[in-house]
């Protein structure tokens, strides 16, 4: 794609160093749409993974290999040219680059906290390669998920960032504002991969080829085990999570509006803690520009695949892969107005913007809820 529409990456190879990072942040800002954007909008930034090597935790990243050199200098080296580059002010006295938690707060309206979940409290990630054909029975891999996987030393916050949580969202509260947004990185809503066991997932499995089919097998595969799919995400931290609703629990906001980015796919979700709760609810983001992988099924497949995760899990109310754009919030005291919002085309400046789905939520009596 990248040759096709004269595109391509500068540096051309994976970057690594300071200078890598510079150049491949002032090539983002060659972009119009992207000059455009930072020239009529303040903006809110908060980093996930690819600002420095993918899947990255505080210790190192899955594509970081020994030859890539030390870790610690890549990440520096990443955060340097992202303070650079970003318009975001720098830690204030005694924080460092990877302390970047911070609360934005909007009159009695809104509070909006940032979360840091990829450098200062993220354990290793643990992943299903390998792990799935292992498995006795369902019995036998939910038992590995809730002991090994759920281990409750496995952290996503740092106890700095959970202190600073606990702090400003009882700021918030006592303050009295009526919305309380959590920018964070990653889907928190608990997600159990669907059973693929349809016409449209046999004859998939006979088309596709490669990648395609050993993504599509890896689903059906944890489909038939009742397992989550994304380990990445707060699904692979469950203890983690528990302890993140305690302590907005704590500070009397179990209602949180959390917008999360990453999956590359719209969703709308309701969160509950483990005993149920209502703990608020969660609108996540499609990619501006990149796809979501799942495309290799084809529009149909991943259509079925979309509506099977709403129809198995509690906590999805609605799920949309097939598109990229944003989410655009229109927030007032009496209520919460959502666009997904797409475009027809990524390629070329030849497009048309079209709004896919719209949803209205609520605050009454603590706990939010979709209209």
């Amino acid at each position: 794609t990248g040759r096709r529409i004269g595109r391509m990456h500068k540096p051309g190879h994976e970057i690594v160093s300071l200078d890598d990072y510079r150049k491949r942040h002032a090539q983002y800002k060659t972009d119009p749409g992207s000059r455009a954007m930072h020239g009529r909008h303040p903006l809110v930034v908060i980093w996930d993974d690819h600002e420095s090597a993918n899947n990255p935790w505080m210790e190192g990243a899955e594509n970081h290999q020994l030859n890539d050199g030390d870790w610690a200098a890549r990440r520096a080296a990443s955060m340097q040219a992202f303070y650079e580059w970003l318009p975001v002010r720098d830690p204030g006295p005694g924080g460092t680059w990877e302390q970047y938690w911070r609360h934005f707060k909007f009159g009695d309206l809104a509070s909006l906290i940032t979360l840091e979940t990829r450098h200062t409290g993220r354990s290793k990630q643990i992943t299903w390669d390998g792990r799935v054909k292992k498995f006795e029975d369902a019995n036998d891999a939910n038992a590995f998920y809730d002991d090994v996987v759920g281990a409750p030393d496995r952290n996503m916050l740092s106890a700095e960032m959970e202190k600073f949580l606990k702090t400003e969202l009882a700021e918030s509260t006592d303050a009295g504002r009526r919305w309380r947004l959590i920018g964070n990185q990653s889907v928190m809503a608990k997600i159990i991969q669907p059973r693929l066991d349809e016409a449209i997932f046999a004859d998939l499995r006979e088309e596709l080829g490669g990648s395609a089919r050993g993504l599509l097998n890896e689903l059906t595969q944890l489909g038939d085990l009742e397992l989550p799919g994304d380990l990445d995400s707060w699904d692979g931290y469950p203890a983690a999570r528990e302890r993140f609703y305690q302590i907005a629990k704590d500070a009397g906001a179990n209602d949180l509006f959390v917008i999360s980015g990453d999956s590359h796919s719209y969703w709308a979700n309701a969160l509950y803690d483990s005993a149920g709760k209502s703990m608020g609810i969660e609108l996540g983001s499609t990619g501006i520009t990149s796809p979501r992988s799942l495309l290799d099924l084809g529009i149909p497949g991943l259509t079925r695949y979309d509506q099977l995760i709403a129809e198995k899990n509690k906590e999805v109310v609605w799920a949309e892969g097939r598109y990229r754009g944003f989410i655009r919030l229109d927030l007032t005291h009496d209520g919460v107005h959502a666009d997904f919002v797409t475009v027809t085309n990524v390629e070329t400046r030849d497009y048309e913007i079209r709004i896919v789905h719209s949803m209205d939520i609520e605050s009454t009596d603590g706990t939010l809820r979709y209209v």
